[in-house]
């Protein structure tokens, strides 16, 4: 009898969590009912990053549908990007559309939302809920660690190696956005790849050779090599990049940094300065090489010589700065960038000086030469005051004009 009862009361249990699952599948999401009439029966997206993302649909629209429409935003970048998916006329629809990861490239880690919105022939217009796809780099078994706004994805070393990287990187990136007076510090995600060829995969197809990696402010992610055998050389790499991702999306909605400013203070966030730059620094200096402030505001050379000078003497200046100013007198210097300030207004309201002068002295104390013999470079400082001013304004009237605007996804 005891047998009996016990069964009875397993048959009553499952007939009872049956019950309770039948009513689950009822209202899962399954399918997504609108008050006009409109029922999304199916609305997915598939990752094959780095490849492409794939976005279907399958509905039930009260009158024959006549065109279908994918939107979509990419992480926190305000932009919605347009795509018009071919549809023929039908109640049904059953459509899809594919994210060429090849042609509009994007980095791993950017989260995708997106929308698709259907006009009926009456007239009518249908939209499903907004719905998101996270773009993952599946190849590899990623390991995850977080601290404050940093999260490291890695695959290759410990979790002691994640620790002392993710560590000093938060030092670095806590320094660059008070610099950078960020009133918020986005969170943002870095990820190592243990091999060249690793990283050459997840990078955009034609990046050159000798990338180690790449920033992407405007998605919060970081790209970069970083074997755990060479744990000292990623614990520099990694500083550097995210001091660009404070200071460049952090403030993004401002104007940029010059080059020099904006590599020079990542190139100090690795500590000791690397002997290369030490001795090129050293060369041009003694040579009457050295490049103007100026010509570094910009890109820098493609020549790798001169490259390498502009990036020695990129950090040289912002260590010449605090050292003569301090550190305070550099985040009012980068303020007045952002806020469009011409090089000449800069440095007269950070640091008193005027650019010219601040170069001059900044020349003396590497030994160079004075900056009147650099072979006409004179005439580009008496002209870059108008040069940064209409620099400036046009950058302006070009984030004006882009602002809420619904761009093409084309790229």
């Amino acid at each position: 009898m005891e047998a009996r009862r016990g069964c009875s009361s397993l048959l009553i249990t499952l007939a009872f969590v049956v019950s309770l699952l039948v009513g689950w599948l009822g209202t899962a999401p399954a399918a997504w009912a609108a008050d006009n009439g409109f029922v999304v029966v199916q609305n997915g997206a598939q990752n094959d990053f780095p490849n492409d993302v794939v976005f279907s649909l399958q509905a039930q629209s009260p009158d024959q549908v006549a065109q279908a429409r994918l939107l979509y935003r990419l992480s926190d970048d305000p932009v919605t990007y347009s795509d018009l998916v071919p549809v023929s006329p039908a109640v049904h629809v059953s459509t899809r559309f594919t994210l060429d990861l090849q042609q509009r490239y994007l980095p791993p880690g950017v989260i995708v939302h997106y929308q698709w919105l259907l006009d009926g022939q009456s007239g009518a217009k249908y939209a499903t809920p907004w719905a998101d796809v996270a773009l993952t780099d599946s190849r590899f078994a990623w390991q995850t660690l977080t601290n404050g706004p940093l999260t490291l994805h890695w695959y290759d070393g410990d979790r002691a190696f994640a620790t002392t990287v993710l560590g000093d990187a938060l030092k670095s990136y806590l320094q660059a956005a008070r610099t950078a007076n960020a009133q918020t510090v986005p969170h943002s995600d870095i990820f190592l790849y243990a091999s060249d060829t690793d990283l050459r995969g997840a990078l955009a197809q034609g990046t050159n050779e000798w990338v180690g990696g790449q920033t992407f402010p405007q998605y919060h992610v970081i790209v970069l090599l970083g074997p755990s055998a060479q744990v000292d050389q990623v614990d520099r790499d990694v500083s550097h990049e995210v001091t660009h991702l404070a200071v460049d999306g952090a403030t993004a909605e401002l104007a940029p940094l010059p080059t020099w400013l904006d590599e020079g203070m990542a190139m100090v966030a690795e500590g000791e300065t690397d002997p290369s730059y030490v001795s090129a620094l050293t060369d041009a200096a003694k040579s009457d090489q050295l490049l103007s402030l100026q010509s570094i505001s910009g890109n820098f050379p493609e020549d790798p010589n001169q490259a390498l000078v502009a990036y020695a003497e990129s950090e040289s200046l912002v260590r010449y700065f605090t050292r003569v100013y301090g550190q305070n007198r550099l985040a009012q210097l980068v303020d007045a960038y952002r806020h469009g300030q011409t090089a000449d207004q800069a440095f007269t309201n950070s640091a008193g000086v005027s650019a010219s002068q601040f170069e001059a002295a900044w020349r003396q104390a590497v030994g160079a030469t004075p900056a009147a013999s650099d072979g006409g470079s004179s005439w580009v400082r008496v002209l870059s005051g108008p040069i940064d001013f209409l620099s400036a304004l046009l950058r302006g009237l070009a984030d004006d004009f882009s602002s809420g605007k619904v761009k093409p996804a084309s790229p």
